[in-house]
């Protein structure tokens, strides 16, 4: 079952430390912020901070993906196949209304029945009822949907 982990690891970084320094044989550490800073600069946490990730499983184990490189999902019955930006393709036995559920806070639109895409990758909305995505991905959007992700997108 695939889910959202949304803690950022700086958030982890703190609670661990403030864990670590109740401890009764802990030195008391004078600037915390400025720790944390060191700590930042030497793994350069920065570049994960607040980063959610879509987790799923399958045959060769537990996997995660940022949620910034899935461009979109397309259905077809009850398997999914979940496109990044670079082309990859994932293939999941999973409905696509499920994982509607789990990224729809998270930007992700509903655009044709066997279709979601990450709002964050549309470029563009042609008349044709195409939306066209920073992949080169062109993507079909259902006469019912139209005005809604015309208004949602732009």
């Amino acid at each position: 079952m695939a889910q959202i982990e949304t803690k950022s690891i700086d958030s982890k970084l703190r609670i661990a430390y403030k864990k670590d320094a109740q401890r009764s044989d802990h030195p008391i550490v004078e600037d915390f912020e400025s720790m944390l800073r060191q700590i930042e600069n030497r793994v350069n946490v920065n570049s994960f901070k607040n980063t959610e990730y879509f987790t799923y499983s399958n045959i060769s184990g537990l996997h995660r993906i940022p949620l910034s490189t899935i461009c979109y999902v397309h259905a077809d019955s009850n398997y999914v196949e979940i496109v990044l930006a670079d082309k990859t393709k994932i293939v999941l036995a999973r409905t696509l209304k499920s994982i509607e559920i789990e990224l729809r806070s998270f930007g992700f639109v509903r655009c044709h029945q066997s279709y979601l895409v990450n709002n964050k990758h549309i470029l563009s909305f042609e008349k044709n009822a195409l939306l066209i995505l920073d992949n080169g991905d062109r993507i079909p959007v259902s006469r019912r949907k139209k005005k809604s992700i015309r208004a949602l997108c732009f």
